[in-house]
């Protein structure tokens, strides 16, 4: 109950419409802090404009562009609507007027688009929330998680330090939807299953996600493990 409070709380905060910056094969998640170089002229823009922002307004939406950007990249290439809306948290104006940003990830919004005066795109916002699990759903996310928490254990044991993020993000499952994201981001690098992962409304269905892409990624290391080992 605390945590649909708290969720229902944020999702109350967000703003009736951001800006975008748009990016290609890159998928940003709630829950999480990403940096980014901006050096485009329409996105240095955007920057300034945040930055003309109390820092509490400075929100802003990084979805990922579909299939075929390539070929309308400087225009208005198509994005997915499934976005994740954050607020830049930090910038620091380097040489040339390029910028170096942090955004923290704080809902998943679906985008609608609307025509924009500025140099950059503007999208309306609607807030997508996970929907309740019910049921047998709860134990199966119950299940899932103390998988996830083995899984990063032995992963630990494994890579030791090169696995200190995914440990960090597995000490607390109060929220799950907050550790999953932050294990995904930590753990999926193929942008088209972090889309999948930041779509899924249900959590267990998530969970299910994020222990196949540990799963792998325990069975890539533990190959070059074994490589360096019989090196």
């Amino acid at each position: 109950m605390a945590r649909d409070l708290e969720q229902n709380s944020v999702l109350q905060t967000l703003p009736n419409e951001v800006p975008l910056f748009p990016l290609p094969d890159h998928v940003f998640l709630p829950s999480v802090q990403a940096p980014y170089r901006v050096f485009e002229p329409r996105y240095r823009a955007l920057v300034d404009w945040l930055l003309d922002q109390p820092e509490e307004q400075r929100w802003l939406a990084i979805p990922r562009l579909a299939t075929g950007w390539q070929t309308d990249y400087h225009g208005a290439p198509p994005f997915n609507s499934t976005a994740t809306v954050g607020k830049m948290v930090s910038c620091e104006t380097l040489r040339g007027g390029h910028f170096y940003i942090v955004v923290e990830g704080v809902a998943r919004c679906r985008l609608s688009e609307r025509v924009a005066s500025e140099p950059y795109r503007i999208a309306k916002v609607e807030p997508l929330p996970d929907l309740a699990l019910v049921g047998e759903q709860i134990e199966l996310l119950r299940t899932r998680m103390l998988d996830i928490v083995q899984t990063v254990y032995t992963l630990v044991q494994v890579l030791g330090p090169a696995a200190s993020d995914l440990a960090d993000a597995a000490k607390d499952f109060s929220d799950p939807e907050r550790a999953l994201y932050r294990l995904a981001a930590g753990a999926v690098d193929d942008p088209e299953i972090r889309q999948a992962i930041l779509e899924e409304r249900l959590v267990h269905h998530r969970a299910a996600h994020v222990q196949e892409a540990l799963t792998s990624l325990l069975a890539l290391a533990g190959l070059h493990t074994g490589s360096a080992g019989a090196a």
